[in-house]
């Protein structure tokens, strides 16, 4: 996972998956970047940022991530007056990053510096804010054992094991196998923590939160890290005064969620019968395809009964067929893919977009070009308002990927609404910048009139750049 990839989970709060699957297909040639060629962009960004927001009078503008990656990557790449404008458009409404504008860091007594400061803060979203924003720029400068160290000061359980979370997986990549798991149990003392910060939990106990954060270390390989959640949870389960709270029906589902087949199995055994039952079992008929032969486990996957589910395993399993060398084994395995997204009214351009990933990650291209031609038919069909736009988002970036960059943007243009838009020039200048293609993308992100939308391209082009550049630890 690139720097760049968990940063930006870091600043949603949001749980850690991949965004932007596989490396690129097409390449004009290698991307190579100097700081210079970054900031310059970087303005671009910026400039466009802050034009939307002069636009809107201030009204729904760019997310609360965008200016703080915005400001993180002045930070790193600009100069203090590169930061003038953005300053004065945002500090009343975003204020965090505006104040580590001005408190830049380099070294970890800068950091320690500033952390001093912030803990002066009495308002805890305040402080936590400023917080999650000085680890967001550790993480990028390589610092992950003082991430981690500040990480634990966050005054929300919520907020600190998302953090605790996103750098445990880092240390892990890095093969720091001690310090990864010192944050790992971090990080589940927080989600236990979560059970006394009464509002953050209304809506999922603190259970579910913690079979979230076995979900997330799943999706990130860290699959020892996800066990050792569950096992957590399945402590508290056996202990009589948490019982009410944490439940074999609980540890069920967040089995499931990691993949951990032997605990789900156990789990639904002593659960009992309860109202989401059936959907669990169908999840534990999902697993029991993936960890078994693929010619077995594509007969199980034939029996999910949701269309959408059973696209998705078939997906997995085509995949570890092409992985063996049985790519006509993954043709066919994908054509009941596709055969199970064409049972779907709603998301069904959504799964043939996936198939065509699929397709494309196992070598199929020329199945790939048929399916994404196949699903530009159905989404002009398509009487789902947002699942067209969607759906046009998702094409125009598996095109961007096979270097059909022009193409891309021609299906770019069907979208009516400018976020959407954005959202997809977005991802066709990253992956055309990707493919060393990024003097093409700046010329094009340039003539863009619209400011959202110009704002969009080049936030593409930085984000690709920066993971070019983010190869080691930032000077």
């Amino acid at each position: 996972m690139s720097r760049f990839a968990a940063l930006t989970v870091f600043l949603l709060g949001a749980s850690l998956a991949p965004t932007r699957p596989y490396a690129a297909q097409t390449s004009c040639g290698t991307l190579s970047v100097s700081r210079e060629q970054m900031r310059a962009v970087v303005l671009q960004a910026r400039d466009a940022l802050v034009e939307f927001e002069r636009q809107e009078h201030g009204g729904n503008t760019g997310t609360e991530t965008e200016i703080h990656q915005l400001v993180l990557w002045l930070l790193l790449y600009g100069e203090q007056r590169d930061l003038i404008p953005v300053r004065q458009a945002f500090l009343r409404d975003y204020p965090a990053p505006m104040r580590d504008a001005l408190e830049p860091a380099s070294t970890l007594q800068d950091f320690a510096s500033r952390a001093r400061r912030i803990e002066n803060e009495t308002n805890d979203y305040l402080h936590d804010d400023d917080l999650n924003f000085m680890i967001s720029e550790e993480i990028a400068r390589g610092m992950l054992d003082d991430a981690s160290r500040w990480a634990a000061e966050i005054r929300s359980p919520v907020q600190r094991m998302r953090s605790l979370n996103t750098i445990a997986i880092l240390q892990h990549e890095n093969h720091q196998d001690a310090a990864s798991m010192a944050t790992v149990d971090a990080a589940i003392q927080a989600g236990f923590d979560t059970r006394d910060s009464g509002p953050e939990v209304i809506i999922r106990s603190a259970q579910g939160i913690l079979s979230g954060l076995a979900a997330s270390f799943h999706s990130a390989g860290f699959d020892e890290a996800a066990r050792r959640v569950l096992e957590r949870e399945r402590c508290e389960v056996e202990s009589v005064s948490q019982a009410r709270e944490f439940t074999w029906e609980g540890l069920a589902s967040g089995a499931v969620q990691a993949a951990d087949l032997p605990l789900d199995e156990e789990a639904l055994a002593k659960a009992g019968d309860f109202m989401n039952r059936a959907s669990l079992e169908e999840g534990v008929k999902q697993l029991r395809a993936l960890q078994t032969n693929p010619q077995e486990g594509v007969r199980i996957a034939l029996t999910v009964a949701d269309p959408s589910a059973r696209a998705k395993t078939l997906c997995a399993l085509a995949e570890r067929q092409a992985s063996a060398g049985d790519r006509q084994g993954a043709a066919a395995t994908l054509q009941q893919a596709l055969a199970a997204a064409n049972e779907m009214d709603q998301f069904r351009v959504d799964t043939m977009v996936d198939v065509a990933w699929t397709q494309i990650h196992t070598g199929d291209l020329e199945g790939a070009e048929k399916t994404l031609k196949w699903a530009l038919e159905a989404n002009e069909d398509g009487q789902w308002i947002g699942d067209k736009d969607r759906g046009w988002i998702g094409i125009a970036e598996a095109l961007a990927f096979l270097g059909q960059f022009e193409r891309a943007r021609r299906v770019a243009g069907e979208i009516d609404d400018h976020s959407d838009k954005a959202e997809a020039l977005n991802a066709i200048a990253y992956r055309q910048t990707s493919a060393g293609c990024a003097r093409d993308a700046i010329a094009w992100a340039s003539r863009l009139e619209q400011p959202e939308e110009r704002k969009g391209a080049f936030f593409g082009i930085a984000t690709a750049m920066f993971e070019s550049l983010g190869s080691g630890p930032i000077k």
